[in-house]
């Protein structure tokens, strides 16, 4: 249960003061949320319920701590950290439960896997203060002999974090991770800049063919392609969350699944919800899907995606996966997948001109450094476009040397 208040610091500025019942056996939960000077009073009121909700849910979850929890189980788990020995020890008694605590559960069933999977079988049963940075780089080259350098360089990042947290906890006295070279492609592994993203013809055709597709998939696909959402906040998204008025929609939550807890809703990748603005046609095939709806949640938080029109379950994170490879398999689309449209979003947005910012808010980035990094590449076009660029200048100077001398 939460309750807020309205209050005003000594200076002036107004804050909200979220309080959470934790249950009996535990005191309530409170802190100040403090909104933007310039919002409007609808505008505060949308977000501080947004706060609130999170703050509920991780209340539910049993992973909201006040600040005094919070030192008492880093001061546990420094005294537990002094106890051990081994690499995977730690990982289990330290660096799991804080990740369990911190992090979200898909990252945590993540790093579980890689480790126990690649690591541990290697390092697991070794003393982690004996661990060289040559037994690490020995164990990341034996990895990559035989895996993709995108999942070595997740294996090297989880590794890193672990080996951070050991130093920082003072079970170690330094991180020998760094002084592990990030792993680069092999020789054979040829790196295809424009796989990672589609050009504007090829986006086209695939609005061509999902055009064809039954209203569930061709207005999921469709939402896809025009907001370039993760595939699991489209599985997320309820009735309440889109405004027809506006045509707009806020990506609140994100439909997961994990071995060990197989689907449950998060908040989205960046624990913040966005609203982004859609395209009038695909504001008319939601309109077109509710309709088409046999069985409907009367309190609007039904799933917009369901696995039928006679269903309130969400479809399954995996079966999109199977759907978009047949489908893919069937029209002859290179590596079709729920993200490689999230890449061309970006991609086809800033080299037409849209700004960084505006993009990155869009796909509910942190920073704008996260979209510059990690999609955008260049085009067909683009490179010409360059060369072209490269051998105007050349002829214009060419031109000018001629002019003179011919003077």
């Amino acid at each position: 249960m939460a309750s807020t208040r309205k209050g005003t610091t000594n200076d002036g500025k107004v804050f909200y003061e979220i309080r959470i019942s934790r249950g009996r056996k535990l005191p309530a939960y409170s802190e100040r949320w403090y909104p933007e000077s310039t919002w409007s009073q609808k505008t505060i009121d949308k977000e501080l319920a947004k706060v609130t909700a999170d703050l509920e849910r991780q209340a539910a979850e049993g992973t909201l701590l006040t600040l005094k929890e919070r030192k008492a189980a880093e001061a546990a788990a420094a005294a537990e950290a002094a106890k051990i020995q081994t690499f995977s020890q730690f990982c289990e008694k330290v660096f799991y439960p804080s990740i369990a605590i911190t992090g979200a559960r898909s990252t945590l069933s993540t790093y579980k896997r890689d480790l126990n999977t690649h690591v541990f079988p290697t390092i697991g049963n070794m003393r982690i203060t004996e661990i060289t940075p040559a037994v690490l780089t020995a164990l990341l080259l034996s990895l990559q002999a035989k895996l993709a350098v995108g999942t070595c360089q997740k294996i090297y990042t989880t590794m890193h974090t672990v080996f951070s947290m050991a130093y920082r906890q003072d079970t170690i006295d330094r991180n020998p991770m760094d002084k592990v070279q990030r792993p680069r492609p092999r020789k054979d592994e040829i790196q295809d800049e424009e796989a990672k993203a589609y050009e504007e013809d090829e986006i086209i055709r695939i609005i061509d063919l999902v055009n064809k597709l039954s209203l569930k998939w061709k207005t999921y696909i469709h939402l896809l392609i025009d907001t370039g959402c993760r595939r699991g906040e489209a599985l997320g998204l309820r009735w309440c969350d889109i405004n027809f008025e506006e045509e707009s929609i806020v990506f609140a939550h994100n439909l997961c699944v994990t071995p060990e807890d197989g689907i449950y809703l998060d908040t989205p990748k960046g624990k913040k919800a966005r609203t982004v603005y859609v395209d009038h046609d695909v504001m008319e095939l939601l309109q077109e899907l509710k309709k088409s709806r046999k069985v409907m949640d009367v309190s609007g938080k039904g799933y917009v995606f369901t696995r039928s029109d006679d269903s309130l379950e969400p479809i399954h994170p995996r079966y999109v996966n199977n759907y978009f490879i047949r489908f893919g398999k069937r029209h002859e689309i290179d590596q079709f997948h729920p993200h490689k449209l999230r890449h061309s979003y970006a991609s086809i947005s800033l080299r037409n001109g849209a700004d960084i910012a505006s993009v990155s808010q869009n796909l509910g980035h942190a920073s704008v450094n996260t979209t510059l990094r990690t999609y955008t590449h260049s085009s067909k076009e683009g490179q010409k476009k360059a060369h072209a660029t490269f051998r105007a200048a050349l002829q214009e100077t060419q031109t000018k040397t001629q002019t003179k001398t011919q003077t």
